[in-house]
């Protein structure tokens, strides 16, 4: 042990009872004068209440020793005078982690009002995040606040403690007078204002809480500091509020502090604290080492290092710490100039304040967040020693004139201009780089103002690592707000900004954020070509013409005098036509347009143009739906006017807003519309045919090579393959021979079933041989109009056909060929591939009573509204790798809500149950529309609505329902992680709701005919196929004395083992009354048909256990629902995994 530092004027023993501030107890004692010197002991974290209070006592009467204070919620520690004899017996509890020596901290500041007043030189440094801090705390443990400065309003408070108060109490100190937080020196007035303060801050709207900790000579024990973590760590919680700590002090190295650090970070708090001004390694002193915190140095106007800062690699980054102007305590306006690297932690923490009221993360999140978007290689370092300059982090936080930037995934970032809104410097050569976080991912800038000297200042921007001078994009002049939005062509962008020696001007603002390019494929990215199509749609009305066209890439592909609005739907991935639809308004049909719309997912690409007086009687549902499309007029058109659109499903936010023209004469507008096909694995797949007429062969290949398509005697017919759209893999072969049998039991009915169980957009290539038309059935030739054929009506016996289609494409709209006597071929292009994954259940349920009694459940974790006697919503954050619930909500307001989803990340699952349409604002809207409903604007007062949603999706790309009410339903979904090959939803209303029991296989309902009191639908599947081998409904009235019960448990007794059954009810309470339907259920899997009630709901999608293995019964991918009665339930679940 090292010789011991001597701390006179503080002993006494802390008991456990009230202080003068109400938040600890204490005795005075006389002044201890053992002079053994002081230490902390620190604890282990299982150490008691009840133990850290026994040792305590014990210590109190031992000789040799005398306590002080005890802390036990940033950390367990005593702090205590000490004899050899004493301190090895406190070494020797087991509870004890370690004693160190208590040393002194003082303020980072290099001097008091000493520099030169440079104005705000500074504040464009700490402009590169949004928010203002509105709704987060921040703790100030320093010399206090002076309250009453004009910088804070009324948002500088006492922060309830007052940790040096404590410590002159403690002390006895004769004539001290409590200062509750004020500033007896005017360093902590100096800090908050840089954090928070209306001038010199970045966190307007942040509440600024003083917990003093330095005395009036700016220096303390650590003791003192601990002191004050300790109770933060204790008040934070309690307050509920974002928070953030500034700590804009150094000293020596303490472990007790890094500690309280660590433990903070626990409690969801970030910590900033100053380097130190020592000149010397940051990693010897605390709080800079612990890497909890982000430790900050100083820099000067020059963006050299300040001669003062501490260095090397605690230090996370350097700001602003030289002649910086900021609020002091003299009084309720007076400014004055400091240095140092508080003040350089101040501004930081200011910037992590704005920025936690915009989204809340993690610590070390944040911390990495902040890190990040400082300036790399810019701050200069050569008065250090040269190993320092190596192992110094050079991060500037500073947009500057120039350096690299790292743009997040779905965050966004600010860059400005030097001095930006002021004038811009002469002879500027500024040059950023801006780099996507992920190698896979592209970045967007968004310009919102640039103002230059038009021709002789300019920004020049290159979409990608190196442009020639004909690539580059270059801006001059007064753009004003323009809409100028750009997009990198890879993970790079460079911008570069020319300033002469004349005219200067504020120079330009934009923000940028990082934008997911990726489809996984072999953990790595493969940029492809970018495609686009070309559209064109033209509107004549009545009064001009009433007429219409719409084409795309010049060639028409749909036209007529058709009168109303006219619509065509492309897919966005591959630019096919999916649809075109012609809604005559006249007759009542804006229903139909708005439904037909609303269905529409998310990032469709639509066209509309309309003709004669096709805007008339227009209702306002299909307006709303028709401004999902990105219209901006179509609340303003009259009868008479003509109108064109080409617009994208989803498209409400600025900057994608449709392009449309409207007006009393024609109106035509084009696009080049680029296809969401850029970064996806690719797959090819042909099918050849050559008919009886000509060579006599049918092929098919994927990737090149062909496929070997097995057959039953004769290899004639039509050759099959079919293909899963997102993994390119094979998953059916088979020969039909269409060309000499017919029947019920024929290849052409085969077939049929075959297409018919297919899920939609199924791809299924096809190539026929010999006189492979001669008995195929009109079923058959409907089956592959299914698959987007339009030329098999006309294909004759003997002629060559090929077709690669999908599944529920629209006719036309695949690759298909047909000849009468030559060989025919037909090409696929690729499809997006998709990630190995899991399901996790999750069901909503809205009850009477305006939401009493509504729940939540994921994966049989049920969630309720708190209140049995008052209406509230539910909301809650699904962890999907675990399928479990990370965080939940029960609220009323909707600002809680909007609270609630805002620090919620994008891309995590959200749901939500909001009961009766209560106490909805626009906050509430904009968080649910932000986790991808499309319908809450539409919800009327009075109405009960569900959604699983995700966090920063398209709107209209998920679970929502709001067609129910307040009388009790549910809807339900498994949440889809990865690739599956085809879902059963099973769905069952109790006879005191909606008396129904279906079963749904990829799209086809089952449902029980005729409906009986107690009805059970049944359908088994075929192995771990989607197969189905038989459907059954059963009577199972207890008192019916049909065979239907015997013949449900024959069914069940003799199912081999580990078939998957769905089962669905109408009416659950005869399942339980008869012990031997009660025990073939459970043999299916089921946990809780036992618990059935008169009237309930249940539903089951389970699988066949080996006889008397009730312990097997949880299978590895079936999740049994606990159900409630009167209730309705909808479950969807996929059978098998790909």
């Amino acid at each position: 042990m090292r010789p011991l530092s001597l701390l006179a004027a503080l002993f006494a023993v802390l008991l456990c009872a009230r202080s003068v501030q109400g938040r600890r107890s204490a005795i005075r004692l006389p002044r201890d004068v053992s002079g053994t010197g002081r230490y902390i002991a620190v604890f282990k974290d299982d150490t008691s209440h009840e133990r850290l209070l026994e040792i305590v006592e014990l210590l109190k009467t031992s000789e040799g020793c005398v306590v002080h204070l005890h802390m036990e919620v940033a950390l367990k520690a005593i702090v205590l005078n000490l004899s050899d004899d004493a301190l090895q017996m406190v070494l020797k509890f087991p509870e004890t982690a370690y004693v160190e020596e208590e040393g002194i901290s003082y303020a980072a500041n290099s001097g008091d009002g000493e520099g030169e007043d440079r104005g705000l030189w500074y504040q464009h440094r700490i402009d590169q995040l949004p928010g203002d801090g509105r709704g987060v705390d921040v703790y100030i443990l320093d010399s206090g606040i002076r309250f009453q400065h004009r910088e804070f309003g009324r948002r500088a408070k006492y922060g309830g403690y007052d940790a040096v108060d404590q410590y002159e109490y403690l002390q006895g100190t004769k004539g001290y007078v409590p200062l509750r937080g004020k500033d007896c020196h005017g360093h902590g007035t100096a800090v908050a204002s840089l954090v928070g303060g209306i001038t010199f801050g970045k966190a307007t709207e942040s509440n600024l809480f003083s917990v003093r900790v330095l005395r009036c000579d700016t220096t303390a024990p650590w003791s003192i500091v601990l002191d004050g973590l300790d109770y933060i760590a204790e008040i934070i919680p309690k307050r509920g509020q974002n928070a953030v700590v500034v700590l804009a002090l150094s000293g020596s190295n303490l472990n007790s502090m890094n500690e309280a650090i660590n433990n903070l970070n626990g409690l969801g708090v970030l910590v900033v604290a100053a380097a130190g001004n020592d000149g010397t390694d940051a990693c010897q002193t605390s709080p800079a080492s612990s890497p909890n915190v982000i430790t900050v140095g100083s820099t000067d106007r020059q963006d050299n290092i300040a001669s003062f800062s501490n260095y090397g690699p605690c230090v996370d980054l350097f700001a602003p710490g030289e002649d910086i102007l900021a609020a002091n305590n003299e009084c309720d306006s007076c400014t004055g100039t400091m240095s140092g690297t508080t003040l350089s932690a101040a501004l930081t923490a200011g910037l992590v304040a704005a920025y936690t009221s915009q989204i809340h993360f993690t610590p070390a999140l944040m911390k990495e967040r902040i890190v990040y978007q400082c300036l790399l290689n810019a701050i200069n370092f050569t008065s250090l020693p040269p190993n320092a300059q190596e192992q110094t982090p050079n991060r500037l936080l500073k947009r500057g004139c120039g350096g690299e930037i790292i743009v997040y995934l779905d965050e966004q970032g600010v860059l400005n201009s030097p001095e930006f809104p002021q004038d811009y410097l002469s002879n500027l050569r500024c040059k950023w780089k801006l780099v996507a976080e992920r190698d896979c991912d592209y970045i967007e800038i968004d310009f919102t103002h640039i103002t230059l000297e038009e021709y002789y200042d300019t920004l020049t921007v290159c979409l990608k690592d190196s442009c020639r001078e004909d690539e580059k994009i270059v801006l001059t002049g007064d753009y004003g707000l323009p809409d100028c939005l750009l997009q990198s062509e890879g993970q790079n962008m460079t911008i570069e900004m020319f300033t002469d020696g004349s005219k200067q001007a504020p120079g330009f603002r934009a923000t940028h954020i990082a934008i997911d390019g990726t489809r996984k494929s072999l953990n790595k990215c493969t940029p492809v070509s970018d495609s686009s199509i070309l559209l064109e749609a033209f509107s004549a009305a009545n009064s001009v013409g009433g007429r219409f066209w719409m084409q795309k890439s010049w060639n028409e592909f749909f036209a007529g005098r058709k009168y109303g609005i006219n619509v065509a739907v492309i897919d966005e991935v591959n630019g096919s036509v999916i649809a075109t639809e012609n809604f005559n308004q006249a007759k009542g049909q804006s229903n139909t347009l708005g439904i037909f719309i609303e269905k529409l997912p998310a990032g469709r690409i639509v066209c509309v143009a309309i003709s004669d007086d096709g805007i008339y009687q227009l209702n306002d549902y299909a307006k709303r739906q028709l401004r999902w499309l990105g219209s901006s007029r179509i609340n303003y058109l009259t009868r008479s006017d003509s109108w064109a659109l080409i617009g994208v499903k989803g498209s409400h936010v600025p900057h994608q807003q449709a392009i449309e023209m409207s007006g009393t004469s024609s109106a035509q507008v084009s696009a080049r519309v680029h296809l969401k096909s850029s970064y996806q694995q690719f797959f090819e797949i042909t099918a050849e045919s050559a008919g009886l007429r000509s060579d006599n062969y049918a092929t098919i290949t994927l990737n090149g090579t062909v496929v070997d398509i097995p057959y039953v005697g004769h290899d004639r017919g039509m050759h099959v393959m079919v293909v899963n759209e997102v993994t390119g893999k094979i998953v059916h072969r088979q020969v039909f021979d269409t060309s000499a049998e017919s029947g019920a039991f024929s290849s052409s009915h085969q077939f049929v079933e075959l297409i018919q169980a297919l899920p939609e957009g199924r791809l299924v290539a096809i190539a026929i041989k010999e006189e492979a038309m001669a008995h195929m059935s009109d079923a058959a030739k409907q089956a592959c109009e299914s698959i987007g054929s339009a030329l098999i009506q006309q294909v004759q016996p003997g002629n060559s056909w090929a077709i690669v289609g999908r599944k529920g494409a629209r006719n036309g709209s695949v690759p298909e060929a047909m000849k009468y006597s030559e060989n025919s071929r037909a090409k696929y292009v690729p499809v997006k591939t998709d990630e190995e994954g899991i399901l996790c259940p999750i069901l909503l349920q809205s009850s009477e009573n305006n939401g009493v009694g509504s729940s939540i459940i994921v994966n049989e974790t049920r969630i309720s509204h708190v209140s049995s006697t008052t209406s509230g919503n539910l909301a809650v954050l699904v962890k999907l790798d675990e399928c479990a619930v990370e965080k939940n909500i029960s609220f009323i307001s909707s600002n809680d809500f909007f609270n609630f989803i805002k620090p919620i990340p994008p891309g995590r699952t959200v749901v939500v149950n909001w009961a009766y349409g209560h106490g909805l604002n626009e906050h509430g809207t904009a968080a649910l529309e932000a986790i991808g409903s499309a319908r809450i604007r539409g919800l009327a007062f009075g109405k009960a609505w569900g959604i699983i949603g995700k966090k920063g999706v398209s709107t209209g790309t998920i679970v929502e329902d709001s067609s129910y009410t307040n009388r009790g339903k549910a809807l339900g979904t498994a949440v889809k992680i990865g690739k599956l090959p085809g879902s059963v939803t099973v769905q069952s209303a109790g006879s005191s709701t909606g008396d129904y029991g279906n079963i749904i296989v990829n799209g086809t309902i089952f449902t029980m005919s005729p409906l009986y009191e107690c009805g059970l639908n049944v359908v088994v599947f075929e192995g771990d196929t989607m197969k189905i081998r038989s459907v059954h409904t059963f009577n199972m009235t207890a008192s019916n004395t049909s065979q239907d019960i015997e013949e449900f448990v024959k069914l069940t007794t003799r199912l081999p083992n580990d078939t998957v059954v769905a089962l669905a009810s109408n009416n659950a309470g005869d399942l339980n009354k008869t012990e031997e339907v009660r025990v073939a259920i459970e043999d299916l899997g089921s946990k809780y048909i036992h618990q059935t009630t008169e009237g309930g709901c249940w539903a089951l999608l389970g699988r066949k256990v080996h006889q008397g293995a009730k312990s097997q019964k949880q299978s590895a991918i079936m999740v049994q629902w606990r159900l409630f009665p009167m209730l309705c339930l909808h479950l969807q679940r996929t059978a098998v995994s790909s």
